[in-house]
């Protein structure tokens, strides 16, 4: 560890460290050892302060990515170094079986359950492994005034309109059949109350397909819910959660499922 911090502070000596690509091979050889994790978090959060092994390290293998952004300080040097750059993947296609993956974090969308004044609900979380398989509907737009969501006209955006309308149902335990969908605020105080606010929620609570279930996978794989055009966001800095956010978005990968 002493030697760590002694690198830590050589940041032109670690960047003229060559061969890169072969470090970084050897540290994904290594990211798969249980004993060997703590080890490469903190030699990832040393290097991710040089931006040249930060660019390599973006594109490092998966193993050693599920690695480094266990570490929360890594997640958040990749993700200030290079958000605009960051990709998901195309649309899963019809009556697809996928799991989905944000791209930054490498984490799974997972259903879970819980007990909220006496009534099931069951909310969206970000897990290391896939958990929740989802079966994909390409359906068409839901027209904006057949659902009442209670948003404001203005959180809609405008512009060319791109991508792909899908649904996205639960294969599995909690929640088999149901649709992932967008749910009416919260509201966490008097004001959001009298105002009509309030922090919109990813859950699944339908069985039926409309306009509160209904997503837009853009080209680029971002994912906006289609009635309130909020999008899905996953913050580097709580890499556990997901919500759903008026302008951060995150991008997303749907893996089949084998």
């Amino acid at each position: 560890r002493k030697g760590c911090r002694h690198c830590a502070e050589l940041h032109t000596a670690l960047e003229d460290v060559e061969p890169k690509d072969t470090i970084i091979a050897f540290l994904a050889r290594v990211a798969g050892r249980r004993s060997a994790a703590r080890q490469v978090r903190e030699l990832g959060a040393i290097l991710v302060q040089v931006a040249a092994w930060r660019d390599e390290l973006l594109v490092a293998p998966q193993q050693l990515l599920e690695v480094l952004n266990s570490d929360d300080s890594i997640l958040a040097a990749f993700a200030a170094a290079g958000q605009g750059r960051c990709t998901g993947g195309p649309a899963p296609p019809h009556e697809g079986r996928v799991f989905l993956r944000e791209a930054w974090s490498a984490r799974f969308l997972s259903i879970t359950e819980h007990i909220e004044r006496e009534r099931v609900v069951h909310r969206c979380v970000m897990t290391e492994k896939p958990a929740s398989l989802f079966v994909c509907y390409e359906t068409e737009e839901v027209e904006e005034d057949d659902v009442d969501f209670g948003f404001s006209p203005e959180a809609r955006c405008g512009g060319t309109v791109d991508g792909m309308i899908l649904g996205f149902a639960h294969e599995g335990l909690p929640a088999l059949g149901y649709f992932l969908g967008c749910q009416r605020p919260r509201r966490c105080s008097l004001r959001d109350a009298l105002s009509g606010g309030g922090t919109p929620e990813l859950g699944c609570a339908s069985r039926d397909l409309g306009g509160k279930e209904q997503f837009r996978w853009w080209n680029d794989g971002s994912v906006q819910h289609v009635v309130s055009s909020f999008w899905l966001f996953v913050d580097p800095a709580s890499p556990d959660a997901i919500t759903l956010h008026q302008w951060d978005k995150s991008f997303w990968e749907a893996v089949l499922a084998v």
